[in-house]
C-alpha cells in the first residue's frame, strides 16, 4: 500500500512537474506576448499605414490597395526590433535578422523565394491541370510587380519575424527540445488564422504544416531570411501573380485573374479558401516537411551562421 501511494505521488508530482515547465514555464506566457506584440503592432500599422494612406486604399487604386494592405504589418517589426534594441541580452537576434548582405544571405533568400513559389505552383497547377479552376491574363508592370513584392515581403516577414524569431527563440531559452518551439510557434500560427475567411480543419492543417516547415528551416539553417523569403514566395505567387485567395483573402490587384465564376471544390482547390484549404497541398506540404527534416538530420543542410 505505502508502495503503491508513493507511486501514485509520483505520477502526481511527475504530471504537475510537466504542466509547471511546458505550458506555464515558457510556452503559454510566451503565445500571450507574442498576442500582445501583435496587437500593438496592429496599432502601430494603424498610425503608420491606414490613417495617412487610407484614401488610397480604395477600388479606385487597386494596386496602392493591394500594396497598402500588406504593408499592414509593418508595426509588428517597429515593435519587435525596438523590444530588441532595448534589451541587450537579445540583441544577438537582432544581428541575425540584420545581418549584413553577403554571399550566404543571398543564397538564403533566393532559396527560400523559390521553395515558396514552388510549392505553390505545385499546387495551383494541380488545380488547373483538375479543371478546378482557370485563369485569364489581367495586367502587368515592372513598377508594380517591385511594390508589391516588397508589400508582401513585408507582410510576410512580419508573421515570420513573430512566430519564427521572436516566439521561437523565446520558447527555446526554456526548452532543450527543438520540437517544442517548432510545435508551439506553428500551432500559434494556425490560430492567428483561424478567423479568416472561409477557414476550415483542412486550411488550419495546411497552416500548421506550414509553420512546421518554416521552423524546420530556421532550425537546420539558423536562417530567418530564409524563412522571411520563403512565406514571400507562396503568398506573392498565390495572391499577386495568379490572382488565387490567399489564407480566403482575395486582393485588389494581380497579374492574373481567377475565373470565380467556374471555379470548384476539389481536392486540389477550396473556392473559399484558395490551394491552402485542400488535402492535396497538406501532402505537399507534409512532404515539405518530411523532406527538410531528413536532409537536415542527414546534414545535407547545413547552418548558414
Amino acid at each position: 500500500m505505502a508502495e503503491e501511494k508513493v507511486k501514485e505521488e509520483s505520477f502526481v508530482n511527475k504530471g504537475v512537474s510537466f504542466f509547471w515547465k511546458y505550458l506555464l514555464g515558457g510556452i503559454i506566457p510566451t503565445a500571450i506576448l507574442t498576442f500582445i506584440l501583435l496587437i500593438i503592432g496592429a496599432n502601430v500599422s494603424t498610425f503608420i499605414i491606414s490613417e495617412p494612406f487610407g484614401r488610397f486604399m480604395t477600388e479606385d487604386h487597386p494596386t496602392l490597395s493591394t500594396g497598402l494592405s500588406y504593408m499592414g504589418s509593418i508595426g509588428v517589426w517597429v515593435v519587435i526590433l525596438i523590444i530588441y534594441l532595448i534589451l541587450r541580452n537579445r540583441r544577438e537576434y537582432l544581428k541575425k535578422i540584420l545581418n549584413r548582405f553577403n554571399k550566404k544571405t543571398a543564397i538564403c533568400l533566393l532559396v527560400g523565394l523559390v521553395i515558396g513559389v514552388g510549392l505553390n505552383l505545385i499546387c495551383a497547377f494541380a488545380a488547373m491541370l483538375n479543371k478546378d479552376i482557370s485563369l485569364y491574363f489581367n495586367d502587368f508592370n515592372v513598377l508594380s510587380c517591385i511594390f508589391l513584392l516588397i508589400s508582401v515581403f513585408v507582410q510576410a516577414s512580419s508573421e515570420e519575424l513573430l512566430c519564427r524569431g521572436f516566439m521561437y527563440r523565446r520558447i527555446e531559452t526554456f526548452y532543450n527540445q527543438p520540437i517544442v518551439p517548432i510545435i508551439a510557434n506553428s500551432a500559434f500560427f494556425a490560430v492567428l488564422h483561424g478567423l479568416n475567411p472561409g477557414v476550415t480543419i483542412v486550411s488550419l492543417m495546411n497552416i500548421f504544416l506550414t509553420g512546421i516547415l518554416f521552423s524546420c528551416l530556421y532550425y537546420y539553417t539558423d536562417s530567418i531570411s530564409l524563412c522571411f523569403t520563403g512565406h514571400t514566395g507562396w503568398n506573392f505567387c498565390q495572391s499577386i501573380i495568379l490572382g488565387l485567395p490567399n489564407s480566403g483573402v482575395v486582393v485588389p490587384y494581380s497579374f492574373m485573374k481567377l475565373d470565380a465564376a467556374n471555379a470548384r471544390n476539389s481536392l486540389f482547390y477550396n473556392c473559399a479558401f484558395g490551394v491552402e484549404g485542400t488535402v492535396f497541398s497538406v501532402i505537399i506540404l507534409g512532404l515539405a516537411c518530411v523532406v527538410v527534416i531528413v536532409l537536415g538530420r542527414k546534414g545535407i543542410i547545413r547552418k548558414a551562421r
